[in-house]
């Protein structure tokens, strides 16, 4: 009918829209590029500049230093880990003390790097702040229902 057509397409826009969007501008030497954050392994500073570290060996070298492009992934899944790397949290698979390593996986593709001093201290104050935050979410949404 009429009714679902037009739903269908609505929602296909809205998809492709939500696809769009949720892709983040860089500026890189030569214009820019457009990332989505859940490719993204993680970011390492390199002075004024700042690697970001993609699937497929792909290395984007990008004009921002660490901390801006820290403020503009979503900070849910990205933790700083250090003075110089952010780490998407998502690909996280292993935190070796002894080797002192951190290994990073995404669809069957894996990275492991050197771990920054006060790793795994830094890992436990962002999990513990992100569960504050979503408990601080449950409760508000909570409020709002009961307002209803």
């Amino acid at each position: 009918d009429h009714g679902t057509v037009i739903y269908g397409k609505k929602s296909k826009i809205l998809q492709n829209l939500h696809d769009v969007t949720q892709r983040i501008r860089f500026n890189t030497h030569s214009g820019f590029i457009c990332i989505d954050p859940d490719d993204i392994f993680y970011c390492e500073a390199d002075g004024n500049y700042c690697f970001i570290y993609l699937p497929k060996q792909r290395r984007e070298c990008v004009t921002l230093k660490i901390g801006h492009v820290q403020r503009l992934l979503p900070g849910r899944s990205f933790m700083r880990a250090g003075r110089s790397i952010v780490i998407n949290i998502n690909t996280l698979l292993r935190y070796d003390k002894k080797k002192k390593t951190i290994e990073l996986e995404k669809d069957g593709e894996s990275l492991i790097l050197e771990a920054p001093s006060g790793f795994k201290k830094d890992y436990e104050s962002f999990m513990r702040q992100k569960s504050e935050l979503h408990v601080d979410s449950l409760e508000l949404t909570s409020e709002i229902q009961s307002y209803r």
